[in-house]
């Protein structure tokens, strides 16, 4: 099911006890809030998961006038990335990595999420001329995995919006109700579902050696 903005805000606001708003420029302070809040919540839910819906791959563009001591590489920061999860290379030595021991001792190819020895250091720096965000590798021909600025409600799944709704019903209800109380509910039911979200989004990835994740060790 797709979900408008309109929606959500009015998930937000029922959370907090609000009227529904008709649109976002009704003029009605709970209009007013939610619009003033979105942004900022909208990217932040993006940032607090690995969203599946939201990750891209793409080769990252060479800046070959763009020079770092200590780095062989000067890439271009993608304009829509929010969170960078991985840089790497298109194969990698699978056999090296201690994680996944029983796997084949040969070069695999370019897989959306490589185990964590086909990490190789990168680092995201300012340009020299300080006009914009550059990211230094050592890696030739390096590809990006990362959680990209998703504006279209459309592509939204279900718990991103249920998170969302929770996240912007936490910044709106003290300005709204005056109910701090609220606010600290709204939090505590956002860091529910966003814990759901995150094993969700986990277990729709690559399944090898998913109980050594690290993040279902630590449950």
């Amino acid at each position: 099911m797709a979900f408008t903005q309109i929606q959500i805000c009015n998930m937000a606001l029922t959370y907090t006890g609000q009227s529904p708003i008709t649109s976002m420029s009704d003029g009605s302070a709970q209009a007013v809030t939610c619009s003033m809040m979105w942004d900022i919540c909208r990217q932040a839910v993006l940032r607090d998961c690995n969203w599946n819906f939201a990750t891209k791959i793409i080769p990252l563009a060479l800046l070959s006038n763009e020079s770092i001591p200590g780095w062989n590489n000067c890439y271009g920061f993608p304009s829509d990335c929010l969170y960078i999860q991985d840089v790497f290379a298109q194969t990698f030595d699978v056999y090296a990595s201690p994680v996944y021991p029983s796997w084949p001792q040969e070069p695999y190819p370019l897989n959306p999420f490589p185990p964590i020895s086909a990490a190789q250091d990168w680092l995201v720096v300012q340009s020299a001329d300080l006009q914009q965000k550059i990211i230094v590798s050592n890696i030739d021909n390096a590809y990006i995995r990362y959680i990209a600025d998703i504006v279209d409600t459309m592509q939204f799944d279900a718990e991103f919006v249920e998170c969302l709704s929770w996240a912007l019903a936490a910044k709106i209800a003290q300005a709204i109700t005056g109910n701090k109380d609220l606010t600290v509910y709204c939090q505590q039911m956002y860091a529910v579902v966003l814990d759901k979200a995150r094993i969700t989004n986990l277990f729709e990835r690559r399944k090898a050696n998913l109980n050594d994740s690290s993040y279902i060790l630590s449950r």
